[in-house]
């Protein structure tokens, strides 16, 4: 239950790339948020996404500051892949009515500099030792085992990435492959709960009572 009036709500700007450092920046303001006398916390995300390392880390340490004090996340841009990995982890998320969110998916992409070499008369050689080491060749060939199992890496950090969504939001498996969605498509199909114009707007919201 999320009291309806905050007299302390403290801003995390996050606007980046995400990335281990980036997350690295984001755990200490939680860490410290956590630690201070604020009643509740706002992420204030810009964000197109990155990669998934530390992200379920992230969201464990999310859950664990919100059984203290409520977390809200907002967006008046883009929270998107795994910067709505991190906003939904949040107890309540908002956007203004011309921002995205979503993306909930993953992939990995290569290039194969084969032929190119091929026709600069370029030799690559590659020796390796180890049947696993330098799958990926520097001229992006692969094994089709390790294509294979590649794919497999890429639809497991999927099904992740799904599992903690679905373990804050409730939003139907067909809407989490992959599109963003805005305003109120974004509201009907679960992924946010309402809108405010500016981040500044939702903090005088919490600070005068308007959260119910």
């Amino acid at each position: 239950m999320i009291k309806a009036k905050f007299e302390k709500p403290t801003v995390i700007f996050f606007e980046s790339s995400v990335f281990p450092e980036s997350l690295d920046y984001l755990e200490a303001e939680l860490r410290n948020a956590f630690a201070s006398d604020c009643d509740a916390v706002v992420l204030a995300i810009r964000s197109y996404g990155g990669y998934s390392y530390k992200l379920p880390e992230m969201s464990r340490l999310i859950d664990k500051v919100a059984k203290d004090k409520p977390v809200f996340a907002y967006t008046d841009t883009v929270m998107a892949s795994a910067a709505y990995w991190i906003g939904a982890c949040a107890d309540r998320v908002y956007i203004a009515p011309s921002a995205i969110v979503g993306a909930v998916g993953a992939y990995s992409e290569l290039y194969d500099f084969s032929k190119y070499y091929e026709k600069q008369g370029i030799e690559y050689m590659l020796f390796r030792a180890g049947e696993d080491k330098a799958r990926i060749g520097f001229d992006g060939q692969m094994r089709d085992t390790d294509k294979a199992e590649l794919q497999t890496d890429v639809e497991e950090s999927w099904k992740e990435f799904k599992s903690c969504i679905l373990a804050h939001r409730k939003i139907d498996d067909a809407h989490l492959q992959g599109k963003v969605f805005s305003g109120d498509k974004a509201l009907k199909l679960g992924f946010v709960d309402g809108f405010f114009d500016s981040i500044y707007d939702l903090v005088d919201t919490l600070k005068t009572g308007g959260i119910e």
